[in-house]
């Protein structure tokens, strides 16, 4: 089992090691000067169509995520979080893997797949640990009957406010916008 100590270290770097694997992947693909494989504007592929659905509908559910979760207020159990307990992590992972989908390189999805799996698991692991501590029964009830990652109980969805304050105030715009502008770029990239 990862110590406590390493998953902190995880989450709290989450994000800094996620753009570290993307700049290296980045570097590696210019190294060998390597293009993205799939594109979706120009002459598109349907692994190009996928890869962008991917990426599309990962920043759907990570906004829907964002516009729902009141941070350290409660227990959120509504919306996305009523279908599984970390929407906001899958939905990032299926933004990372629609990208990889879009390169097209198979080795990219291990140097970006694995890796940031990983710290996604150990992140969770770190954070229901918390919400353990904080919750208690009301936290093991919820974690119960509420898959981890992938929904399975359509028909237990429960439905939230969404709301685009909350929504700002995470700075979900900053993945939106991140997103739509490696969408471009790759594009780009592909069709120079």
């Amino acid at each position: 089992m990862v110590s406590a100590s390493i998953r902190r270290f995880f989450a709290r770097n989450r994000v800094t090691i996620s753009i570290l694997l993307f700049l290296t992947l980045i570097v590696e693909n210019l190294l060998f000067e390597t293009k993205p494989r799939h594109g979706w504007f120009y002459d598109g592929s349907w692994q190009g169509y996928c890869g962008l659905l991917l990426v599309l509908l990962g920043v759907c559910v990570r906004s829907w995520a964002a516009g729902i979760l009141r941070k350290g207020a409660d227990l959120t159990t509504v919306g996305p979080y009523s279908l599984c307990r970390n929407p906001l992590y899958l939905g990032s992972f299926s933004v990372m893997f629609g990208f990889c989908m879009l390169i097209g390189h198979g080795f990219d999805f291990l140097v970006v797949c694995g890796p940031i799996a990983a710290i996604y698991i150990a992140t969770v692991l770190n954070e229901e640990q918390r919400l353990d501590a904080k919750y208690s029964s009301r936290w093991r009830e919820y974690a119960q009957r509420t898959p981890r990652f992938i929904p399975s109980r359509i028909f237990a969805f429960t439905p939230g406010d969404w709301s685009l304050e909350q929504w700002l105030k995470s700075r979900e715009y900053q993945a939106l916008i991140s997103t739509v502008l490696g969408s471009i770029v790759l594009e780009a990239w592909r069709l120079r």
